[in-house]
C-alpha cells in the first residue's frame, strides 16, 4: 500500500501521472498542452542518509555518495557528528526519524541545517544536485518548503542572513568544476535565496540571481525587474503587492495569504512568517526558466509562483550572451550554503528548513497558464488509509 503522502499526491487533479522514481520520456497531458516529467522525488523511498557521508576535506569536491538518483552533493559542516559534535546535525539529512519535518507527517523529506558562524562568510554547504545531461530549453521545478520555528526566530533576532535554497543551471559535465559557480563554467544559472531581517524595516526578501553565460550586467535589458537592482545579476525583491502587482497570469494581481496575521498580505514590509508561516505550514514554490533562442538575443524568460500564484515574471533575458555557445538547462540544485552569523559561533546555534515533494519537468503545467489557479489541494494533515 502506498504511503498517505503518496495517496495525497495522487489526489491532486493537476497531475494525471506521478511516480516516485526518475522518469524519462513520460508525457503528462493537460487540457491543451503536455509536459515531460524528468524527475519526481518525495524522498520516501530514499534510504536513511546524511550529508556526513559526503563530508568534504582538503577541498576535494568530487563527492558523489549522495542521495539515490541524485548526481552530486556538497557537505561542509562547521559542527556535526562527523566533525566531533555528536549532538549536532549534518548540514543535510533524509531520515525516517524526521517524520515531524515532512509535509504529511509520514515518510521522509530533505532537511537542511544552517549553522550560525560569525565572520561574514558562507557556511553550512549542503547542495544536492540532480543532473540530466540531455537538458531542456524550458525547465519547470516545484517543491514544498517549511521553515523551522528557530529560523523564524532568527529573522526577528537580527536576520536570517542569506540562504541558498534552489538553483537551475547548466553544468558542462566537467567534474573537476562541479562547484564553480563564479565564472562561465556552469552558466547560465538562476538562483532563489531566502534572505531578510525583521529588525531593519525591509522584511523578508525574495532574493533571486540571474547569472548569464558571458556576463551578469542586465541593466536596461530585462523587463519585469526594477532597473535599480539589475546591475550585478542579483535582485532583492519583496513579497508585498507593490512588487507582485500585475505579475499574475493575464496581468492579474496575486493575492497571497498572510499566515501570521490572517487574511491576505496587503502591504509591506512583509515578515517571513507572513509568507511562510511557522514550521507546521508548507508553502509551494515553483520556478520556470526559458532559454533565449540564440546567443545575445534577449528573449529568455523566468517566472516564479508561490502557492500557485505567479508573483514574478521577467522577460527579455539574454541567458547566453553574444559570443558564447548555446546550451540547455540540465541541472537542478536544492540546499546550499548560508551567510548566517547573528549568533556567536560559540553558541553553536542551528536551525533548519525542509523540502518535500519536488518535481522537475520540461515545460510548465497547463493549469498555471490560466488566470484561475487549480482547485484547493487536500489538507496536508489528513492521512488516507
Amino acid at each position: 500500500m502506498q504511503s498517505a503522502k503518496k495517496e495525497l499526491k495522487m489526489s491532486n487533479i493537476t497531475f494525471l501521472l506521478r511516480m516516485a522514481t526518475p522518469i524519462l520520456g513520460v508525457f503528462l497531458f493537460a487540457s491543451s498542452s503536455f509536459a515531460r516529467v524528468l524527475f519526481d522525488e518525495d524522498f520516501d523511498n530514499q534510504p536513511d542518509w546524511t550529508a556526513d557521508e559526503i563530508f568534504i576535506t582538503n577541498n576535494n569536491l568530487l563527492n558523489f555518495n549522495t542521495l539515490q538518483n541524485w548526481y552530486f552533493g556538497l557537505s561542509r559542516p562547521t559542527w556535526s557528528p562527523k566533525t566531533g559534535y555528536p549532538l549536532k546535525h549534518p548540514v543535510a539529512e533524509v531520515l525516517a526519524s524526521n517524520t515531524d519535518k515532512t509535509r504529511t507527517g509520514t515518510g521522509k523529506s530533505a532537511v537542511f541545517w544552517r549553522e550560525s558562524v560569525q565572520g561574514g562568510q558562507f557556511n553550512s554547504d549542503s547542495l544536492q544536485v540532480y543532473y540530466f545531461p540531455e537538458g531542456v530549453d524550458e525547465l519547470y521545478v516545484e517543491f514544498y518548503i517549511t521553515l523551522s520555528d528557530e529560523l523564524i526566530q532568527a529573522y526577528y533576532d537580527g536576520g536570517i542572513g542569506q540562504t541558498k535554497i534552489f538553483r537551475a543551471y547548466y553544468f558542462n559535465g566537467n567534474e573537476t568544476a562541479l562547484s564553480d559557480f563564479f565564472g562561465d563554467e556552469n552558466k547560465p544559472s538562476y538562483n532563489w535565496d531566502l534572505s531578510g531581517d525583521g529588525t531593519n524595516g525591509y522584511g523578508v526578501r525574495n532574493f533571486t540571481s540571474f547569472l548569464a553565460r558571458g556576463g551578469n550586467d542586465f541593466r536596461g535589458i530585462i523587463q519585469g525587474l526594477p532597473t535599480s537592482i539589475q546591475g550585478g545579476g542579483d535582485a532583492s525583491l519583496w513579497y508585498s503587492p507593490s512588487a507582485t502587482k500585475s505579475k499574475g497570469i493575464g496581468g492579474t494581481n496575486p493575492v497571497l495569504t498572510d499566515y501570521k496575521n490572517g487574511g491576505t498580505i496587503t502591504s509591506g514590509p512583509v515578515d517571513v512568517d507572513q509568507v511562510f508561516g511557522d514550521e507546521t505550514r508548507w508553502v509551494k514554490m515553483a520556478f520556470y526558466v526559458k532559454m533565449n533562442s540564440s546567443p545575445g538575443v534577449a528573449d529568455g524568460e523566468q517566472m516564479q509562483w508561490l502557492n500557485d500564484q505567479r508573483i514574478v515574471h521577467t522577460t527579455n533575458i539574454p541567458w547566453i550572451r553574444a559570443g558564447f555557445d548555446m546550451v540547455k538547462w540540465n541541472s537542478v540544485g536544492i540546499g546550499g550554503n548560508a551567510q548566517f552569523n547573528i549568533y556567536p559561533t560559540a553558541d553553536q546555534k542551528e536551525d533548519w528548513y525542509a523540502i518535500d515533494d519536488l518535481i522537475i519537468q520540461e515545460g510548465m503545467p497547463d493549469y498555471l497558464l490560466k488566470t484561475q489557479v487549480s482547485p484547493p489541494r487536500p489538507p496536508t494533515t489528513i492521512q488516507v488509509n
